[in-house]
């Protein structure tokens, strides 16, 4: 059992020593379930294990193309048997890794920013939301956490043993 961590990067850092294979997400029975993020996918993302998620409205859109593997039909059996391949492991990683990228990548982010700014009832353009998302401070810290990004996946992949 690990100690308790205030810090989200820290409990990473944490589990990261481990190198699980699967990070195992049961369903909740809870009221909110219906406005989960894909929570245990960002995490397995950061871990580079394979999720293995329960079949709740925040995976719905997930697949095995993504990366994820649903407790539906036979995801925990596959997670089970396959989990020990390494080349097994590393596929599923990259198809998560894209799929994060993709959804929550900052180039996306920016637009989903810019988008709620135009939208009606929004505050008008001029008020601020615009000149942050187009200044160069703005800017130079995307850059710096991209950078930030890439560093840490460099870093571990010179850890991880050929």
């Amino acid at each position: 059992v690990m100690p308790r961590e205030r810090s989200f990067r820290q409990h990473i850092r944490q589990w990261r020593a481990y190198a699980p294979d699967v990070v195992l997400h049961p369903a909740g029975a809870t009221a909110n379930a219906p406005f989960k993020a894909p929570t245990a996918a960002l995490v397995a993302g950061y871990l580079g294990a394979v999720p293995v998620v329960a079949d709740e409205p925040a995976y719905e859109t997930w697949t095995e193309a993504h990366g994820v593997l649903r407790l539906s039909g036979d995801g925990l059996e596959v997670a089970a048997s396959r989990s020990r391949d390494p080349a097994w492991r590393a596929d599923m990683a990259a198809r998560l890794q894209r799929a994060l990228e993709a959804r929550f990548g900052p180039d996306d982010r920016a637009q989903r920013l810019k988008g709620l700014a135009r939208r009606p009832g929004a505050r008008p353009v001029g008020s601020g939301s615009e000149e942050i998302l187009t200044s160069a401070a703005f800017n130079r810290r995307r850059l710096a956490l991209r950078l930030a990004r890439l560093t840490r996946r460099l870093r571990d992949r010179t850890r991880q043993p050929r």
